[in-house]
């Protein structure tokens, strides 16, 4: 049997109007409630065949000039998506278009304050009012159905990535471990039709003020749909992609209305060495949460690998608990072989001998260094040092100030013979010494602040002062600092590759 396209006119503006036996209000419905055509059955197929034929006879009998707006009398039942389609002729994608600047033009803020009686522009944009006819639906004879559908999403909307939402059912499990009986899904029964939306496609999470959040991934729900569901007061809607993970997820936080959500934090802990643990998402769920030690650090981006259970334990007793629902554990590192000396000593030269040590120069002790031989006109001049050793084909002295004031003219003599002198002071640091030794080695290296991984690799990240040595052929790091570690770094710069030299 096939509909005419009156009759097809009068079963969308009747499934717009059905809404109104709620209120008895002089407004128009909410403008987004019409009926989306592709949700029909097929039997109506016919009928919209029909519409668009007769809507291409009226093109072919309207004249060049069209014009740019048209003024329109709003009447009982309309919104904006029926007046655009129903009475002008425009598809759903032609009207989602128009309606911002018909906005605009009339001064609407909220597009469900449309007054029956008032006058608007509609801006057409170069498309020819084609007003429609509207009139009673009726049930079609010998069929006895109406012209209501029963819309069931199990099968109306296909979801891809279902799977990513196993990960957010275990998130807000994590938040809300005392309401792990979420609601079985949306639904929603008027006079004249029943919605229905499956609850493992369409999950409805619960919120920190009582709400409900219903989660539509990726906008798959029609516009008809969604606003008849948010006409359910403690409903709100997140139709964010999960492919787009933060964005996602920062749409359902927003929603879930907790107390304080602040995005990409991070902690520091300690100062020499320094430990940064950052997070996609810090939570406090309500304004106890920080007086009771309940903040919540979720993690939720891929590739950075999980956080050390000795981490995560250190953190709990910091009163942060940690969700990381796209991790597994902690992922190796992908180089090994770097090094960390801890260097300790108790004077300059104690400090000197460490940094040697550490770069594995063979050096001897109380050194008899000559200045002057038998060749020089028959005068030999000795000098001791403390350290003397040899490297890439360069003679390195190393000697403390004693004080004497010959020692720095015997020090310049050294040089002009091809020496390169480190002279040590008793109030020289780790730092001092360390400054003085490379630059004669012409190693170049900073004291600073030095992170041993990028911080984008984890969600922590370990800094120790003091300077790093890159080995070009290799890639290798060597970090000489002053300071100690505990326990917990040398597990954390232990599963990043490093091996821990600890002073003797």
């Amino acid at each position: 049997m096939m509909f005419s396209a009156a009759r097809l006119s009068t079963a969308l503006a009747s499934l717009s109007l059905l809404l109104l036996t709620h209120s008895m209000t002089a407004f128009a419905i909410d403008p987004r409630f019409d009926l989306d055509t592709r949700m029909l059955d097929s039997r109506f197929d016919a009928g919209k065949k029909t519409v668009a034929a007769a809507g291409h006879a009226e093109k072919r009998q309207e004249g060049k000039k069209t014009p740019r707006s048209s003024r329109y009398t709003v009447k009982p039942g309309d919104n904006l998506y029926l007046i655009l389609m129903g009475r002008y002729g425009l598809s759903e994608k032609e009207a989602d278009a128009v309606i911002p600047r018909l906005k605009e033009m009339n001064g609407i803020s909220d597009i469900r304050s449309l007054r029956v009686g008032s006058t608007i522009t509609i801006p057409l944009g170069g498309k020819s009012a084609r007003p429609g006819r509207t009139g009673a639906v009726r049930p079609a004879k010998g069929t006895g159905q109406s012209a209501s559908q029963q819309l069931r999403m199990f099968q109306q909307v296909r979801l891809e990535g279902s799977a990513d939402l196993r990960f957010v059912k275990g998130v807000w499990d994590s938040l809300f471990p005392l309401n792990r009986d979420r609601a079985e899904g949306i639904n929603l029964a008027g006079q004249n039709f029943e919605l229905a939306l499956d609850p493992e496609r369409f999950p409805v999470l619960p919120a920190a003020d009582g709400g409900r959040i219903l989660v539509d991934p990726g906008g798959k729900l029609p516009p008809m749909v969604k606003s008849l569901v948010q006409t359910l007061d403690d409903v709100r809607v997140v139709s964010e992609d999960p492919a787009n993970v933060r964005r996602f997820y920062s749409a359902l936080l927003s929603e879930a209305r907790f107390f304080s959500v602040a995005e990409n934090f991070s902690i520091d802990f300690g100062s020499s060495p320094q430990l940064t643990v950052t997070s996609d998402y810090k939570i406090e769920k309500n304004p106890e949460s920080l007086m009771n030690q309940d903040i919540v650090l979720l993690n939720v981006t891929e590739g950075r690998g999980g956080t050390p259970p000795a981490l995560a334990s250190f953190l709990s007793r910091q009163g942060f608990r940690l969700i990381e629902p796209l991790t597994a554990g902690s992922r190796p590192p992908q180089e090994r072989g770097h090094r960390l000396h801890l260097i300790a000593g108790a004077n300059a030269l104690e400090l000197t001998d460490r940094i040697m040590d550490s770069l594995d120069l063979n050096y001897s002790s109380d050194a008899k260094v000559e200045l002057f031989g038998p060749s020089d006109s028959g005068l030999r001049l000795d000098i001791s040092a403390d350290r003397y050793f040899e490297m890439r084909g360069e003679r390195f002295i190393v000697t403390r100030f004693n004080g004497d004031p010959v020692f720095y003219t015997l020090m310049r003599l050294l040089e002009t013979r091809g020496y390169r002198v480190v002279i040590l002071e008793e109030r020289d640091d780790f730092r001092r010494v360390a400054e003085k030794l490379l630059s004669r080695l012409r190693i170049p290296a900073r004291f600073d602040r030095q992170p041993l991984w990028p911080a984008r690799d984890r969600s922590y990240s370990v800094k120790f002062p003091g300077f790093m040595l890159l080995d070009p052929a290799s890639g290798r790091k060597t970090v000489l600092t002053g300071s100690s570690v505990d326990p917990l770094i040398s597990e954390l710069v232990t599963l990043n590759g490093y091996t821990v030299f600890p002073s003797p």
